[in-house]
């Protein structure tokens, strides 16, 4: 559903401001709940296993669209 969303939001980049802010705001939540999961994973009861694919997918990607979009937001401000 994310990659979805991403992609639909994608081909709207360049004709539509909020499109860029939507997909700015998508990344922030998916960085904040990777964050919740590393802290829930901290409580004994939970297991949190950090391995590559997991931050490549879930930290990194995110944080890279996240910086394009910051940059072309304020490319075009």
């Amino acid at each position: 559903m994310h990659a979805a969303l991403l992609m639909t939001l994608g081909a709207l980049l360049r004709r539509h401001r909020w499109a860029l802010v939507t997909v700015i705001v998508v990344e922030v939540l998916a960085v904040a709940g990777w964050e919740l999961q590393l802290l829930l994973g901290l409580l004994p009861q939970l297991d949190f296993t950090v391995n590559l694919t997991g931050l490549l997918t879930t930290l990194a990607l995110p944080v890279t669209v996240l910086v394009l979009c910051a940059s072309r937001v304020t490319a075009r401000a």
